[in-house]
């Protein structure tokens, strides 16, 4: 008989029929758990070969409303539900962006991550909550294919200001985005080298002012560059964009 974690409390429930985490995996759940200790966060292990959830955190019933079992038997793509204002093929490209990037981190060897922000998903109850998602590998199989992958979930509706979404892909040698208002792929990172310079300082504390000394350029210009990012990411303010930034890995 096979031992596999996949309660909300990461308790053992035996199964004939699972896949077996190995001591590896369940020193991960142990993990995940020990930083899943509110309700705006879900962490999820998942089977990128089969897209498949093997194992969830605590709170996912009060973040989601599903029990821990029916989580286990719906496919993670599902679940996402597509604003009003989408054009009928948007959702399927970023499904296909999101599966395309989820490829090129299987074949990366070191700090491949996918992100995604401002999408909704649907809560059990009827209503819709914009969230980040964030796609980080796990272990390999000896032929070096993803086995296991680790998706964070947080709930960021307070800090979306514009109703479209979008997504990061940051590997070795490769950066992409996505966004949903346009159906843009662009093979570049969603922030600009100059906007990751302004990002650092404003995390600082540092005033436009201040940023422009340091950065030789002018006040306009960092209020520009402030400007830029937070239409393009569709946050709600500036503590908002630093926010997201830091949780993404910038």
């Amino acid at each position: 008989m096979k031992m596999v974690y996949q309660n909300s409390m990461m308790n053992p429930v035996y199964d004939e029929t699972a896949v077996p985490l190995n001591k590896h995996i369940l020193q991960n759940v142990i993990y995940m758990n020990a930083f899943s200790d509110n309700e705006n966060s879900v962490k999820i292990i998942f089977d990128p070969i089969n897209f498949k959830i093997l194992s969830i955190s605590n709170y996912v019933e009060s973040f989601w409303g599903y029990t821990t079992a029916e989580m286990l038997d719906m496919n993670l793509l599902s679940m996402i539900n597509p604003f009003k204002d989408d054009a009928p093929s948007t959702l399927p490209l970023f499904l296909k962006w999101f599966k395309y990037s989820i490829s090129v981190v299987a074949n990366q060897l070191a700090n491949a991550q996918i992100s995604c922000c401002g999408l909704q998903i649907k809560h059990k109850q009827g209503y819709s909550i914009r969230v980040l998602v964030r796609y980080k590998k796990l272990e390999y199989l000896p032929n070096e294919l993803l086995k296991t992958a680790v998706i964070t979930v947080n709930n960021i509706s307070h800090l979306m200001k514009e109703s479209f979404y979008w997504g990061r892909l940051v590997s070795e040698g490769h950066q992409q985005y996505f966004i949903s208002k346009n159906n843009h792929y662009l093979a570049q990172d969603i922030v600009s080298v100059r906007e990751k310079e302004v990002l650092y300082l404003l995390a600082q504390g540092l005033s436009s002012k201040e940023i422009s000394n340091r950065l030789f350029i002018s006040p306009h210009t960092v209020d520009h560059h402030r400007r830029n990012m937070l239409m393009r990411t569709g946050l709600r303010d500036t503590t908002a964009l630093l926010q997201i930034m830091h949780m993404i890995g910038l």
